[in-house]
């Protein structure tokens, strides 16, 4: 198979092709937060990430470390075909042929093809929580969470807010803030990051995101956002608070578990893209699982390159 998709109909990820690639990511239903259209929107000037229509297939490529790569096929049944024709086409181009963030199910299915290798990618693999566990933090494993959340607890007047038209500037303002007290201007990374959050907030309504912000009187101290990403997965894309505000972290964590409905069983708290200390703090919730995330290369590939620097093309 070929690709027959030509580079110039790859093109930017708009807000009017919402409904149409929405669905497409939602009937795949690869468990991992990558396939969000939201992700991909918001993250679409960071990486020059592009998406095609091929017959049932949607395609996303991306740029990184100075070479072109894909996402896994976005689509129904098997993707073998469209992933060869995927690594032919990365080839052309003078990049290493591979597909990238594959979800689990999808190297299961392709387990007895003997095209392709999957290489473990742990930096990205997906921390998945139970919603009851983050909602009540009950239990021994929970105790150190509690005591935080009871220190942010004895502030007399604090409430947490659904984000919408009406306290939309106070989110920006924060965000501004939250950049400026973080070194954004020193790190380009959490620039786009945040300005990736920032195209969220604005587009909201049109993407299907939730939103809330933490507050302490009247002075907003925390903001997160998500959106149910499968029938039984709640993914939260982003979470920002002021770190001198103690408990604030683990009250948005549970606060905003506990605006999910209980028909939802898990919540996805996306990757540690490699930071130890990210790593440390997501496991410190205690995960129910991982979704595991996979590169997919062909059989006999034999990668020479450097090992890449910490960090995910997507968030």
């Amino acid at each position: 198979m070929k690709l027959g998709v030509p580079d110039d109909a790859f093109r930017a990820f708009g807000i009017d092709d919402f409904d149409h690639l929405d669905a497409a990511f939602r009937r795949a239903a690869y468990r991992l937060c990558e396939y969000s259209y939201a992700t991909q929107f918001c993250w679409r000037s960071y990486n020059e990430s592009r998406w095609a229509a091929l017959d049932d297939w949607i395609l996303v490529r991306y740029r990184e470390h100075g070479q072109h790569r894909f996402l896994c096929p976005i689509g129904p049944g098997n993707p073998g075909d469209v992933m060869q024709a995927c690594f032919d086409r990365l080839a052309a181009l003078g990049s290493e042929p591979r597909a990238d963030f594959v979800p689990d199910a999808v190297r299961t299915r392709l387990a007895g093809d003997d095209r392709f290798r999957f290489d473990p990618d742990p930096s990205n693999d997906d921390y998945v929580y139970l919603r009851s566990d983050l909602a009540n933090m009950a239990g021994k494993k929970y105790a150190r969470k509690r005591n935080h959340v009871s220190r942010f607890l004895r502030n007399p007047a604090w409430s947490f807010d659904r984000v919408d038209a009406g306290n939309m500037a106070e989110c920006l303002v924060f965000l501004d803030e939250w950049c400026r007290s973080h070194g954004c201007e020193e790190d380009p990374r959490l620039d786009y990051e945040v300005e990736a959050l920032r195209t969220c907030l604005l587009n909201m309504e049109p993407l299907r995101q939730t939103a809330y912000v933490l507050r302490v009187g009247p002075r907003i101290v925390g903001l997160t956002l998500g959106e149910l990403q499968t029938q039984d997965t709640f993914v939260v894309h982003y979470e920002k608070a002021y770190t001198e505000q103690e408990g604030a972290y683990q009250m948005l964590a549970r606060e905003f578990a506990r605006t999910v409905p209980e028909t939802v069983t898990f919540i996805d708290r996306e990757q540690d893209m490699g930071v130890e200390g990210l790593r440390q703090s997501k496991l410190s919730f205690i995960p129910d699982h991982f979704e595991r995330c996979w590169i997919a290369r062909p059989r006999d590939a034999v990668v020479t390159a450097p090992p890449e620097p910490p960090g995910p093309a997507f968030p």
